[in-house]
């Protein structure tokens, strides 16, 4: 093979292999804030938190116990008394918890059905509604805890269950993987680059594919507010939803940035050693 055959098979190579670290750091960027994201139960309370999920939720539970209670007598009041955002933060944080952990997430109600006999008792003797019926509290109480506990659980989280686990369980390693088989390309390209300028150049380009490639998607997401269009009854999980999405979406983009300066930095690197090289 001759030498300037030679040449144009090395730089071939190096181009494949700076394509491939391209890619690694894109999969490298989204691994790393899935992995501090929505593979971190931390994160959904905060951004339920912040996006008013609580205020919200009572409400939605306040109403559904209300028509529930309606033809028990029992007003909004006592509802509305009776359920508290302290509660609710505390009885989704235990079910986000068992959820992320891997145990079992349905929600004793036991605590909820003794507190709501305890102030029905109370609300009765304030009403001076004389005696009640028993069977019909019981009634009452019962399909009380099960909005209660349904109105906890959020939607397809039970079926996404086997993912999410698989992903948390592998998530790390993988992100271990990818960077170690980044860092053994990079240093096959800087040693079997005789002049250090032609390796830095690739890397300049695997740091500008990477930005470009992982700029893009979140960038049309949020510009476009597309996932707004999402179609969710709940208010407060919707806002939760994209509230935690769009924070996704620009933790990538600080990815993309960060991406975006070391290409700056390889490319004026690359423009210094190449004046070096050629005195």
């Amino acid at each position: 093979m001759s030498k300037k055959n030679s040449k144009k098979l090395r730089f071939a190579v190096h181009c494949v292999l700076a394509f491939v670290v391209s890619l690694l750091l894109f999969v490298l960027a989204y691994s790393v804030v899935l992995q501090t994201t929505f593979l971190n139960s931390d994160y959904l309370i905060e951004s339920m938190n912040a996006s008013n999920y609580f205020a919200d939720k009572k409400e939605e539970v306040v109403q559904d116990l209300t028509d529930l209670g309606y033809a028990s007598g029992v007003d909004e009041k006592f509802f509305e008394d009776f359920i508290t955002e302290v509660k609710l933060s505390d009885d989704t944080n235990s079910y986000l918890t068992a959820y992320y952990d891997g145990s079992n997430t349905q929600l004793d109600t036991t605590s909820f059905k003794r507190d709501m006999l305890e102030e029905l008792q109370k609300y009765a003797k304030q009403n001076n509604l004389g005696e009640v019926n028993q069977k019909n509290v019981q009634y009452l109480i019962d399909k009380a805890a099960v909005v209660y506990r349904n109105s906890i659980e959020i939607p397809l989280f039970s079926k996404a269950a086997g993912g999410i686990h698989k992903l948390q369980n592998n998530m790390p390693l993988a992100i271990f993987a990818v960077v170690i088989v980044i860092l053994v390309i990079s240093a096959v390209i800087f040693f079997t680059n005789k002049w250090k300028h032609r390796a830095v150049k690739f890397y300049f380009a695997s740091f500008a594919g990477a930005f470009l490639s992982v700029v893009i998607f979140p960038a049309f997401m949020l510009i476009t507010n597309y996932i707004s269009k999402i179609n969710i009854e709940s208010r407060a999980l919707y806002n939760t939803i994209i509230y935690s999405v769009n924070n996704f979406f620009v933790a990538v983009l600080i990815c993309s940035v960060l991406y975006l300066l070391l290409s700056a930095v390889m490319f004026f690197l690359y423009g210094s050693l190449r004046k070096k090289a050629s005195k």
